[in-house]
């Protein structure tokens, strides 16, 4: 699916429709029906052009360089040097990563009555919890991140 129409939507379906994105309707509810829909409705346009841009951008310079499945850091490194490829490298996995975490933080508030028990048990088993698991639970994040934008 690398370098395809359908796997470029996937991707900016993904990226776009976060927890943030999904918490929208709620924040601007108190402004009314009709502002909020029309707000939320050029949003939504906004971000479908920005969208059309970005995957406009990739099919070109696959076109251009006769590269498949050409990414936002091929280009960045195509356009900025290798610097720039590290530096957009860097930004899109802190942006992932803020993404994942905020999205895991809003989960485990909305599940965490119906899963204590569980909770316990993933702790007794980890060694009790604490410091070695975050740290734990942060080099698998930073690895699947990397394997993610690298691979």
């Amino acid at each position: 699916m690398a370098g395809s129409i359908s796997a470029a939507i996937l991707l900016i379906a993904g990226t776009t429709v976060g927890g943030g994105f999904l918490a929208l309707p709620y924040v601007v509810a108190p402004a009314g029906f009709a502002p909020s829909a029309v707000t939320l409705c050029g949003i939504w346009l906004y971000f479908i052009a920005q969208s059309m841009v970005v995957v406009e951008l990739l099919c070109n310079v696959s076109a251009s360089t006769g590269r498949s499945g050409v990414g936002i850091t091929a280009v960045a490194g195509d356009v900025f040097g290798q610097l720039g490829r590290v530096v957009i490298t860097m930004l899109i996995v802190v942006l992932t990563k803020a993404t994942i975490v905020s999205q895991i933080s809003k989960a485990g508030t909305i599940l965490s009555p119906y899963i204590g028990p569980l909770a316990t048990a993933a702790a007794a088993v980890s060694g009790g919890g604490g410091h070695a698991t975050y740290v734990m639970g942060c080099a698998a994040t930073t690895m699947l991140m990397a394997l993610v934008v690298f691979a």
